[in-house]
């Protein structure tokens, strides 16, 4: 076990918050839709063949597949923990 005497109060109080936070896991969708990340997939096929590619892309995609898996609430999740 470490020592908490090294930690702040509002270092404890944090950890304490993501640790409730982490009790309240998003779930699945039960009927996801997946058609803003079947446009964003075009979309960077296409740039590809256009020889255009954005270096953004792979972030795009990522954030079209969390949204359509959990919704658009899960990035209040993911920053609450992540903070």
């Amino acid at each position: 076990m470490s020592n908490l005497s090294k930690y702040t109060i509002d270092e404890l109080e944090a950890e304490l918050e993501r640790r409730e936070l982490l009790g309240d896991m998003p779930k699945l969708l039960a009927n996801p839709d997946f058609s803003n990340l079947q446009r964003v997939c075009s979309e960077y096929l296409e740039s590809i063949a256009r020889d255009e590619v954005d270096d953004d892309h792979d972030h795009w995609i990522y954030e079209a597949a969390m949204e359509a898996c959990f919704g658009r609430n899960i990035w209040g999740f993911i920053n609450g923990v992540l903070k």
